[in-house]
């Protein structure tokens, strides 16, 4: 089920123009974001006494700790990769906008 989405992700990466944001507020939007989400992982364990990824079950606290490290490092791996893409494919598009950005920051 995880992996279907990949392919429309994909679709909508070479269909849909997106401006990233700069790469620290982008790194610090995920993070905020990763940081949620383990939080929620860890509430819904305290709550039930059943981790949600069946993992993490048999994994002691360093193993878990380094799970979870490890799975930052690889979203932000696929945030930079996602905006490298981006940036290859839509090329004009970004220089486009970073015209009518300078051009707007003149005039005003």
């Amino acid at each position: 089920m995880h992996t279907n989405i990949m392919i429309f992700i994909i679709l909508e990466l070479f269909t849909s123009f997106r401006l990233y944001p700069c790469r620290k507020a982008g790194l610090a939007g995920l993070s905020l974001f990763m940081a949620a989400y383990l939080g929620w992982l860890h509430v819904i364990k305290y709550q039930s006494d059943v981790w949600v990824y069946p993992i993490l079950e048999v994994l002691n606290l360093p193993q878990r700790i380094a799970f979870f490290a490890l799975s930052l490092v690889f979203s932000v791996g696929l945030y930079i990769f996602g905006e490298f893409f981006n940036d290859c494919i839509w090329v004009r598009e970004i220089k486009h906008a970073a015209k009518v950005e300078a051009h707007d920051k003149k005039a005003n």
